[in-house]
């Protein structure tokens, strides 16, 4: 099936909550993938599946991790260390697990020159850190957020604000958020992160 419709017919499915249909074509599409050795579509069809998991209720965290560990097996990407990363932290819970992946996804990139991906799992280990009680690794996170925008790498913002935000509602860096909400403000593209970065730069 071509990526596009593959990707169309997946999300019908998924928002019409026939799992298990779109189970049946994904492992189709893998064992036909598997079988020619592209590995971009072996990549493709498992963060489908990943996605399928995260997206049952409850979530199939089993499944999911499987799917996960085929996918970073098939490419050992930053990228997909990033995505097994949010896999354990938003359909797990799972902290440790996520705090270990997402450092990984971290060093991975940074290794790969991958500044999207490194500075995406950035974000997400300062929440995590915050969240986990781990404050004055979350302060280390704010001020590593903080040296990649001095540094001018390459990346997207959005990923870093849920996490800015809980730093300033703990009262963590106060200063810091407020100078990397305004240098991120106007680079945002997203006009809700941006009214929310430009929320944290004027907050006292």
């Amino acid at each position: 099936m071509h990526p596009r419709q593959l990707d169309k017919t997946i999300d019908d499915l998924i928002l019409s909550n026939q799992h298990e249909k779109a189970k049946r074509i994904l492992i189709d599409e893998y064992e036909k993938a598997k079988k020619s050795g592209d590995k971009d579509s072996i990549d493709a069809v498992l963060g489908h599946l990943v996605f399928l998991c995260a997206a049952n209720d409850p979530p199939r965290l089993n499944e999911g991790r499987d799917f996960c560990s085929l996918r970073e097996a098939n490419k050992a990407t930053a990228y997909n260390a990033l995505q097994t990363a949010l896999f354990e932290y938003y359909s797990a819970g799972n902290y440790t697990n996520a705090l270990r992946k997402l450092r990984e996804a971290r060093e991975k990139g940074e290794r790969e020159g991958d500044s999207r991906t490194a500075y995406a799992a950035l974000g997400h280990l300062g929440r995590a850190y915050l969240e986990s009680g781990q404050l004055g690794e979350a302060a280390v996170a704010i001020r590593a957020i903080e040296q990649a925008l001095s540094d001018q790498k390459a990346f997207v913002v959005g990923d870093e604000t849920a996490f800015l935000e809980a730093a300033r509602d703990k009262g963590l860096e106060p200063e810091a958020v407020r100078r990397i909400a305004a240098a991120l403000s106007p680079v945002c593209h997203d006009p809700k992160f941006k009214r929310r970065l430009e929320h944290l730069a004027s907050s006292q």
